[in-house]
């Protein structure tokens, strides 16, 4: 008598389990790829983040600084030194600088700043002398600060740049700036 096996012989076999498993594994490995991709990329996004926050503190602290500067200054450091608009980072209301253009924050056309941790380059400024808001009746309301007695507000803006941890943040900032001379 003869007997019947009980189980499946190898060559009856299929292999579906191997290929299941090698189907689950590609799965996971895809998954795991988009993962580390989107980990990856926003590790750089807050980087980026970082730099340019460090650019922006850099600009105020330039702009600060112009304002400080600006304090110190009498009515005639003002008439002798604006209106030259070359080397010093003093310009005059006709004199129109790009600060986009980076030859202006290179050399004597811009005033570096003190260093701010943590950047590439020193923050950079300058200066221009917009205009005399007398002390009545400004246009532009400057005259209610202005002490009694004084002749008016000179009004400067002050426009000021900041880089980040490496070259490639950079922020310009600008404000204007009223003094009583």
């Amino acid at each position: 008598m003869t007997r019947k096996p009980t189980h499946q012989s190898r060559h009856a076999q299929r292999g579906a389990a191997l290929a299941i498993s090698l189907i689950l594994l590609l799965v996971m490995t895809l998954l795991g790829v988009s993962a580390m991709r989107g980990t990856t990329l926003e590790e750089k996004m807050a980087g980026n983040t970082r730099n340019r926050s460090i650019a922006f503190q850099a600009a105020e602290a330039a702009l600060r600084e112009a304002e400080t500067t600006l304090t110190g200054y009498d009515a005639a450091f003002i008439s002798a030194n604006f209106g030259d608009g070359v080397g010093n980072g003093l310009y005059d209301s006709n004199h129109d600088a790009d600060p986009h253009d980076n030859t202006l924050w290179q050399g004597t056309r811009s005033v570096a700043a003190n260093a701010v941790p943590g950047t590439a380059a020193l923050p950079r400024y300058y200066i221009k002398e917009i205009g005399f808001v007398p002390g009545t009746g400004g246009s532009i309301g400057l005259s209610q600060g202005v002490p009694q007695g004084s002749g008016g507000i000179t009004v400067f803006e002050i426009t000021a740049q900041g880089t980040g941890g490496d070259t490639d943040a950079q922020v310009v900032l600008r404000t204007r700036y009223g003094l009583s001379l």
